[in-house]
C-alpha cells in the first residue's frame, strides 16, 4: 500500500463511534450543568449512519432526553441526496430513527417541505436560522414564517464578518 494514495484510507467507524461518545460522556459528567449544557451533535444527518443516528437517540435517552444538533438540509444537494438515498423526505428518515422529536435542533432547514413542517411542528423541534450563512453560501433562505405557522420554535444564528476594505 502506497503512503498517501486515497484509494487506501481506511476508517474504523466503530472506534470513532466509541471515541465520540466516550468523549461526549466525559464532557457532560464535567461540564454539564445549570449554565453550561453539553448537547449530542452528530454534524449533519447524511453524514451519520443510521446506526450512529440511533445509538444518539439512545444516548440522550440514557442522559434523560438530553439536546441533539444536527445540520438539517442546508443545500438543495442535500435534499436531492436524501430523496435518493431514502427514497423519501430526509425528516421522514429522521423521524423513523427517532430524531424528531421536542429535545432535537436542526440548523438550516432551508429546503424542507410543507409535510416535513408540519410534523416537525408536532413534534415541537427547534430550528436554528442562519441567515448570513446561508445568503453567503446563497443556498436560500429558511422558511421561518410557515416553520413559526407549524408551531416550531426558530432561533436566529447571526455571523459577523470582518468588513474587506
Amino acid at each position: 500500500m502506497a503512503l498517501g494514495n486515497p484509494a487506501f484510507v481506511f476508517h474504523d467507524k466503530e472506534a470513532m463511534a466509541t471515541s465520540y461518545f466516550r468523549l461526549f460522556d466525559e464532557l457532560y459528567e464535567t461540564y454539564n450543568n445549570t449554565e453550561t449544557r453539553i448537547l449530542l451533535a452528530p454534524c449533519w444527518a447524511h453524514g451519520a449512519s443510521e446506526a450512529f443516528l440511533r445509538r444518539v437517540r439512545d444516548k440522550a435517552d440514557e442522559r434523560g432526553g438530553v439536546m441533539i444538533h444536527m445540520h438539517l438540509l442546508q443545500s438543495p444537494v442535500q435534499k436531492a441526496y436524501g430523496l435518493r438515498r431514502h427514497g423519501r423526505p430526509t425528516v421522514f428518515w429522521l423521524d423513523d430513527l427517532g430524531l424528531v422529536e421536542r429535545n432535537v435542533v436542526y440548523g438550516h432547514a432551508i429546503h424542507v417541505t410543507e409535510p416535513e413542517i408540519e410534523l416537525m411542528g408536532r413534534r415541537k423541534v427547534s430550528i436554528t436560522s442562519h441567515p448570513s450563512c446561508s445568503f453567503h453560501m446563497r443556498n436560500g433562505i429558511t422558511p421561518v414564517v410557515p416553520l413559526r405557522a407549524s408551531g416550531v420554535n426558530v432561533a436566529m444564528g447571526l455571523t459577523t464578518r470582518p468588513r474587506m476594505r
